[in-house]
């Protein structure tokens, strides 16, 4: 498996069990969309290692670590239309 399968895998399952796609979806503009997807910038740096800084005060405050989590998944994954390669329906499990 190709680290770009393996870090595409992890993100989506990752953000699929902390949050579910429709509620990513909720908060759009048209918000009438079926599909979302990573976001493009992402998609066209396979090689790119992403860091974010964090203001958690302690590794141990887990909603302050969910809250920061949950903005992550947010900015990374976008509605995308049908047409776009990579865009997966709302309704897949």
């Amino acid at each position: 498996m190709k680290r770009r399968n393996f870090i595409r895998t992890t993100a989506v399952s990752g953000g699929v069990l902390t949050m579910s796609p429709a509620s990513v979806l909720e908060n759009t503009p048209s918000g009438n969309t079926l599909y979302f997807g990573v976001h493009d910038f992402v998609e066209t740096h396979p090689e790119a290692v992403f860091i974010m800084r964090t203001d958690v005060d302690k590794k141990t405050n887990s909603q302050a670590i969910l809250s920061v989590g949950e903005a992550f998944a947010r900015s990374v994954f976008v509605q995308k239309d049908e047409s776009d390669p990579g865009a997966v329906p709302v309704s897949h499990k």
